[in-house]
C-alpha cells in the first residue's frame, strides 16, 4: 500500500506548517509568498501516479527545513545563518549531526539505483511488523529491568502487569510510527535514539531471552533430590525396630541388611549422628544411641532396638578424637532398653512348598499379637539379662577396654 491510498489531509496541513515555521526569520509577506499554495502543490505530488513514492512527507519531500532551504534558494534569498551550538553541547551532538549526515547521504545514494525503489516499497509495507517488535523490545526491557517478570515464556509475559506494560507500549510505538502522536521537538530527538538502541536491543534480545528460558527448563530437569537415611511407616520415619522370628518371639539384636547388603540404620550410622537430648531446659542429659557393639568393640547402628547409652558410657571426646568408641569403665552406668510393642507376635509359616501349605488359612493376612502383658520399658524380652554397665560386667554389660576397630 502506497501513502496516496492514505488520507494525508492533517499531515499536508501539518507539513507546510512546519516548513512555514523553518522560514520564521522572514516576514510574513515573504512567507506567504514562498508558502502560497503549498498545500495543493504537496497534494498534487502525492497525487502523481508516476511519481515514485517513498513513504511519509520527511520521506517524500525531505524535512520542513530542508524543503524551506530549497524555498529559499530558488527565491534567491540567503539561507539560515547556521546556530552556533556551545562547546560542550556541540561536542556531545557530534556524533549525532555526523550521523545524520551519513544517513542522509547513503539513502540519497541507494535512490539513486534501480533496485532500491522496489527495496524501500517492501520496507515501507513491513513497517507496522516493526512498530509492533519495537514495543515489544521497549516493554521486554522495562519488565526484565524492573523485576516484573522473572520467568515464564520468553516471548509473552506472565503477569497481568506484564501484559498491561507491554500491550500499552506497542499501542504507543504503533501510534508514534503511524504518526497520530506528535511529541515536541526535545521528546522527538529522544525517541529518535530510542528508536536506534531499539533496534540493537531487538538483536540481542532474539538472541538472549530464548536461552533464559532453555537453562530453566534444563536445570529443573536435571535436578533430582536425594532421599534420606531411614525407614518410613504410615509417611513418618520410624524411630525403631522390632524384630520378631516365624514363632512369634522377640529377636533381640537383630542386624537387618538391604538387598545389597547394605546395613539398615535409621538415619544413625556414626557416632556424630547418635548423639541425642533428653530432657527440657537445664536438665537436658547427653545420650547415644547404639544397637550394640562387634567382638573387637566397634559400634554397630543395624541391630534393632536401639538402645540409649548414658553420657558416662562413652568417652565421646576421645571417641572422635580417635575415631573409634572409647568405653568408660571407671564407673557403673546403666543402659536404657525400651520396650517391646508385643511380648509375642503371631507364629507364622513360611511355605516352601505345596505340601507345607497349612490346611487352614486366616482370612486376617495381618500378624495379630498373641495376648500377654506388654514388658514395661528397660526390660529385655528374651530370658538373657540386660546389660547392667558395670565395669566388671562380661559379654551382657558394658564393654572392658578400649576397642581398635573403627566404628
Amino acid at each position: 500500500m502506497s501513502v496516496t491510498d492514505l488520507p494525508l489531509t492533517d499531515d499536508v496541513a501539518v507539513y507546510a506548517a512546519a516548513v512555514r515555521a523553518a522560514l520564521h526569520d522572514l516576514g510574513q509577506d515573504q512567507v506567504d509568498d514562498l508558502t502560497d499554495g503549498l498545500e495543493a502543490n504537496l497534494a498534487d505530488a502525492l497525487a502523481d501516479a508516476s511519481r515514485t513514492h517513498h513513504g511519509s512527507l520527511a520521506e517524500e519531500f525531505g524535512t520542513p527545513a530542508a524543503y524551506a532551504a530549497e524555498l529559499r534558494a530558488a527565491a534567491g534569498l540567503d539561507p539560515v545563518p547556521a546556530r552556533r551550538l556551545g562547546g560542550v553541547r556541540s561536542w556531545l551532538t557530534a556524533p549525532y549531526r555526523a550521523l545524520l549526515r551519513t544517513g542522509d547521504s547513503t539513502l540519497a545514494q541507494l535512490r539513486g539505483t534501480r533496485w532500491w525503489p522496489a527495496t524501500e516499497d517492501l520496507l515501507v509495507a513491513l513497517r507496522p511488523v516493526w512498530w509492533v517488535a519495537r514495543g515489544w523490545v521497549v516493554a521486554h526491557l522495562v519488565l526484565q529491568l524492573t523485576g516484573i517478570e522473572d520467568g515464564g515464556a520468553w516471548w509473552a509475559p506472565r503477569t497481568f502487569v506484564g501484559w498491561v506494560v507491554m500491550v500499552g507500549l506497542i499501542v504507543a510505538s504503533a501510534q508514534w510510527g503511524r504518526g497520530r502522536w506528535r511529541p515536541g521537538r526535545r521528546w522527538q530527538s529522544v525517541l529518535v535514539g530510542l528508536n536506534a538502541f531499539a533496534v540493537l536491543a531487538a538483536a540481542v534480545f532474539l538472541l538472549w531471552l530464548p536461552g533464559q528460558g532453555v537453562g530453566t527448563v534444563t536445570s529443573e530437569d536435571w535436578y533430582e533430590p536425594q532421599p534420606d537415611d531411614g525407614v518410613v511407616v504410615g509417611g513418618s520415619y520410624a524411630e525403631n525396630l522390632f524384630v520378631y522370628d516365624a514363632q512369634g518371639q522377640p529377636v533381640d539384636g537383630a542386624q537387618v541388611f538391604d538387598q545389597d547388603g547394605r546395613p539398615v540404620t535409621l538415619g544413625v550410622g556414626s557416632l556424630q549422628e547418635a548423639e541425642t537430648w533428653t530432657g527440657v531446659g537445664y536438665d537436658d542429659e547427653r545420650s547415644w544411641r547404639l544397637g550394640g557393639v562387634t567382638s573387637s568393640g566397634a559400634g554397630v547402628w543395624n541391630a534393632f532396638p536401639l538402645r540409649l547409652f548414658p553420657d558416662a558410657a562413652i568417652d565421646a571426646d576421645a571417641a572422635w578424637e580417635n575415631g573409634y568408641l572409647v568405653w568408660r569403665t571407671e564407673v557403673p552406668w546403666t543402659v536404657t532398653t525400651p520396650g517391646w510393642p508385643f511380648a509375642a507376635a503371631q507364629p507364622i509359616v513360611v511355605p516352601t512348598g505345596a505340601d507345607t501349605i497349612p490346611g487352614a488359612v486366616d482370612d486376617d493376612p495381618g500378624a495379630t499379637p498373641t495376648a500377654g502383658a506388654t514388658p514395661t520399658a528397660g526390660t529385655a524380652p528374651s530370658s538373657e539379662p540386660a546389660p547392667t554397665g558395670d565395669a566388671s560386667a562380661t559379654a551382657t554389660g558394658a564393654p572392658t577396654g578400649t576397642p581398635s576397630a573403627q566404628p
